[in-house]
């Protein structure tokens, strides 16, 4: 006596979960991440091609003095969040070691595709952060003094 066995592959899968999410029109993200040990001279740190944050000189002093350390390795992680056809609708970022504190803060600079209108850096209390532009408005630079996740949103309130 045969008994029969049902055969799904992990191909038919990803076949399955595609066709899914297309019918959906669920939301795409991609991650960009990048760390670098930063002392009191302060640095920059390149998120990617359009992003990208820079540590003044001096930022660091009082927490490097209150850790009691020479350096410490910052890290960068940016989410982009696109909507179902593929446009970038938010930008999500996660800064560390958390509870870093910065004078004079730190800037997070985004140009290109990552201008969009009437969106601004939020922090987790959905406050804006202070910005500047430049170049005609096709550079925007916020500023953060301490670290925590931050959106890069659109509110309709």
């Amino acid at each position: 006596m045969f008994t029969k066995t049902r055969y799904f592959s992990m191909q038919s899968a990803i076949i399955a979960s595609l066709i899914l999410v297309l019918a959906l029109g669920v939301v795409w993200a991609a991650t960009y991440s990048n760390s670098k040990v930063i002392d009191e001279n302060g640095g920059v740190i390149v998120i990617n091609s359009d992003a990208k944050v820079t540590i003044p000189n001096g930022a660091l002093g009082d927490y490097l003095n209150d850790e009691g350390i020479g350096s410490v390795e910052i890290t960068v992680e940016m989410v982009e969040i696109n909507d179902g056809g593929g446009n970038l609708d938010t930008l999500e970022f996660t800064f560390g070691p958390s509870g870093a504190s910065f004078d004079p803060p730190l800037e997070l600079k985004l140009k290109g595709d990552y201008l969009l209108a009437n969106h601004l850096l939020y922090d987790e209390l959905g406050e804006a952060l202070e910005y500047t532009t430049q170049g005609n408005g096709n550079l925007i630079t916020f500023y953060i003094s301490h670290f925590s996740r931050y959106s890069y949103d659109h509110y309709d309130y």
